[in-house]
């Protein structure tokens, strides 16, 4: 995995990962919160997912659910359509759901293997404006790899 991760809490959240990822011409791998599936439920996050791409169809971006421990919100998410999820069960538990997740063709993975395969995950939760937040993440990034020049103004505008 070498997109960008970033954990998503609604729909306003989600359009700025993808509006900055439209900015700086990346590709965003969208993770709801852990726990983000217990209060506001597969069907919420899949529709949040799915209007913010549709506001930016041009960017390459995936989304994964986070279930947490919960075989059942996983069950749940699949009827609602995610594709990609994130389980943290019990290992008999966590095989029996692999099992559910392939005979439908879903990918999933654990918070610990999904967090150590991403190169840099961040928080929207953990900012008070989400686009200043994405903005400031992907100038960061980029300007630690030597990409951008003029930092400071592009943080300004």
């Amino acid at each position: 995995m070498t997109d960008r991760v970033v954990l998503y809490h609604n729909t306003d959240q989600a359009k700025a990962a993808l509006a900055a990822a439209a900015e700086y011409g990346e590709a965003l791998t969208l993770v709801t919160a852990p726990g983000a599936a217990r209060y506001a439920g597969p069907s919420y996050l899949a529709t949040a997912f799915a209007e913010a791409g549709a506001t930016y169809p041009e960017v390459r971006a995936r989304a994964w659910i986070d279930c947490g421990e919960d075989a059942d919100l996983v069950l749940r998410a699949i009827k609602a359509g995610w594709r990609r999820v994130v389980f943290n069960g019990q290992k008999p538990v966590a095989n029996r759901v692999a099992d559910i997740c392939a005979q439908q063709d879903v990918e999933i993975q654990t918070r610990r293997a999904f967090r150590k395969s991403a190169t840099v995950i961040f928080d929207l939760g953990d900012t008070p404006e989400p686009m200043t937040g994405m903005r400031n993440f992907f100038m960061s990034r980029r300007h630690d790899a030597g990409d951008i020049t003029d930092t400071k103004a592009r943080l300004e505008s």
